[in-house]
């Protein structure tokens, strides 16, 4: 990443520029398998929940799109843009119907048990109100396919010891269509990520991190048939690096 020529302070500018450039970066997953996302329930699905305690039955079904932002996802910057930001278009699966892929319930069924009282406690199997396990289990199965199915991330940069799994970076990766001057965030790829494994690397001269990230959303929100627009980012983050050079 170039120093830009409205830093005041030269020499500790640079030495900033230096911990915040990425020295090399590979997407180890930049697509959604629909298919296989499908089937795991992370778009829709439908979850049975039978109540030991009271003899009731309970139906749920988690869509993707109209709950997404029920949930917090690491692109959120409470906007009501937020809700937009799906990592799958929202658009029909087939030109002859007005469904989504988040609209077949029946692409995973689940069943499972809860009761009552089991620890003496009025709540269900999640320490809340019986009444939503079913609901909440569509939602913590999507939540967790959204990470490990998502974008994927590989990082290398200077030795950092303060950054640690769980911290949430900021990666300003540019949109490959960007004229020579610009400076556009890829409005898929850019933003927010979740550090969720690190490893260093300590030689004789030098030290590095690796850095394995997720995403669950997308920077800019994504809309059928539309162009994507580029914003500035704002906010404080707790690390902020930007692509010097890298791969895809």
């Amino acid at each position: 990443m170039q120093i830009q020529s409205k830093d005041s302070d030269l020499d500790i500018n640079k030495i900033e520029h230096e911990y915040k450039s990425v020295e090399s970066y590979k997407f180890v997953n930049n697509f959604h398998d629909v298919a296989a996302n499908t089937a795991l329930g992370t778009y829709g699905h439908r979850v049975i929940t039978y109540n030991l305690f009271e003899k009731t039955r309970y139906e749920s079904d988690y869509n993707y799109h109209t709950q997404f932002d029920s949930s917090i996802h690491v692109d959120n910057e409470g906007s009501y843009t937020d809700a937009g930001k799906y990592a799958v278009v929202d658009a029909k699966v087939d030109f002859d119907n007005e469904k989504n892929i988040s609209d077949y319930a029946e692409s995973r069924v689940s069943l499972q048990a809860s009761t009552k009282f089991l620890h003496d406690d009025d709540v269900g199997m999640y320490g809340i109100d019986s009444f939503t396990d079913s609901s909440t289990t569509g939602h913590r199965v999507s939540q967790y396919n959204q990470s490990l199915h998502g974008t994927l991330l590989k990082l290398s940069i200077k030795g950092q010891t303060y950054i640690n799994a769980g911290d949430v970076i900021e990666f300003d990766i540019h949109d490959g269509e960007s004229t020579k001057g610009e400076r556009v965030i890829d409005p898929r790829f850019g933003g927010k990520y979740v550090v969720v494994n690190v490893r260093h690397q300590v030689g004789n001269n030098e030290y590095k991190m690796v850095l394995e990230c997720a995403k669950d959303s997308s920077f800019l929100p994504m809309t059928p048939g539309s162009t994507q627009w580029s914003t500035q980012k704002q906010g404080g983050l707790i690390s902020t690096y930007g692509d010097d050079q890298g791969s895809s």
